[in-house]
């Protein structure tokens, strides 16, 4: 499998126009699609400047252009009027629609703002695809992003003013990473929905209101670490199981602040036994809830801290939310990280490491 092959869309043209190149590009996305020939060895990379913010006319729909493959997959990256890679390709999807007609597997979207969906999904998508360096916002629907099919990856993307479920997964081996959850005029229930097997879930931040969930778990086997969630004394829970007989969660090195109006650190159901290692929690009013957690080295050290182990340096957005989830050297927050590997707790590293996967890479 070499490159894709490259097609280039200026949205701003908004006409069926163009030949596909740089100086040439094509005026919709739809009629890229439905014009090129597919390359079935390889895939196609439809890049997408960033100017002008037309809005959609139609959910974009793949049937013409064709099946996508795992050695021949379809991307959709932003880019500039040159063709370098650089967030911002605006997808206003005016209220009435999704970003896609159907779910489509071996897909990748990068670098895009997709919002105004109304009530429906901003974007749903299949196998083997992935959701990198985007932003979601303005949606009623719940879920307002779908991962519909197995091995999903979502990483590095901002999640705001969504209602009901931010983020759902409904099928096994996803991985989510890096990503930032925060409310506007809309307020989000479930940061995200793990409803399936063996997901990887690392370096998320979320800001939970009211009575909302930040990590919501319905599937077993499923490893949750180093997420910094941060409410303003609410009466949800950081991390919670909420389907019995759920084996075999693992709940390591996460940091949880504010679920002090009757709200959980971690909770689970009873009877079902779960794995929670080197957490920490601050104004919580029950730290480990329902359900029997054990240590994996003989300690534990879930420990409940004296002060908030966030810096909130600035401002909480996405832009800043490095420094706003900077660890504090606080309790054994520094350094203290399953398994002893001189790691911090939470999504954000003091020492300045960029993890490799998500949390660390600001591209916008």
């Amino acid at each position: 499998m070499a490159l894709p092959t490259k097609y280039y869309v200026d949205r701003s043209i908004d006409t069926d126009s163009g030949a596909g190149s740089v100086g040439n590009p094509y005026g919709r996305i739809q009629h890229a699609l439905d014009t090129v020939t597919r390359d079935a060895t390889n895939g196609d990379e439809f890049c997408v400047f960033n100017t002008g913010s037309p809005v959609l006319a139609a959910s974009i729909d793949l049937t013409t252009y064709g099946a996508q493959a795992a050695t021949a997959p379809v991307v959709f990256r932003s880019c500039d009027a040159t063709g370098a890679y650089v967030y911002g390709a605006d997808f206003d999807l005016d209220g009435s629609k999704s970003l896609f007609a159907a779910t489509n597997a071996y897909m990748i979207v990068e670098g895009m703002r997709i919002h105004n969906s109304g009530a429906n999904q901003l974007v749903e998508i299949g196998g083997s695809s992935q959701l990198i360096n985007c932003r979601f916002d303005d949606c009623t629907n719940s879920p307002a992003v779908h991962c519909n099919g197995s091995y999903t990856l979502v990483i590095n993307c901002e999640f705001a003013d969504v209602n009901g479920r931010a983020l759902q997964v409904s099928n096994s081996t996803a991985y989510v990473a890096g990503n930032w959850f925060r409310g506007g005029n809309k307020l989000f229930t479930v940061g995200i929905y793990i409803g399936h097997n063996g997901a990887a879930v690392f370096r998320n931040m979320l800001l939970p209101t009211s009575s909302a969930h930040g990590i919501q778990i319905t599937g077993l086997g499923n490893r949750v670490s180093h997420n910094s969630i941060l409410a303003a004394n609410t009466s949800g829970t950081g991390i919670i199981v909420t389907t019995g007989n759920r084996w075999n969660n693992l709940f390591s090195n996460n940091l949880i602040e504010g679920f002090a109006s009757a709200g959980v650190g971690i909770g689970g159901v009873a009877g079902n036994v779960y794995f929670a290692q080197r957490n920490a929690f601050f104004n919580c009013a029950t730290r480990l809830g329902t359900g029997d957690f054990y240590p994996l080295d003989g300690t534990g050290d879930n420990e409940t801290l004296g002060s908030s182990p966030f810096a909130k340096n600035g401002a909480a957005t996405f832009a800043n939310r490095f420094k706003y989830f900077a660890p504090r050297n606080v309790g054994n927050v520094r350094g203290g990280a399953w398994p002893g590997n001189s790691l911090d707790k939470g999504a954000v590293q003091s020492s300045g490491i960029v993890p490799v996967f998500g949390g660390g890479v600001l591209r916008r």
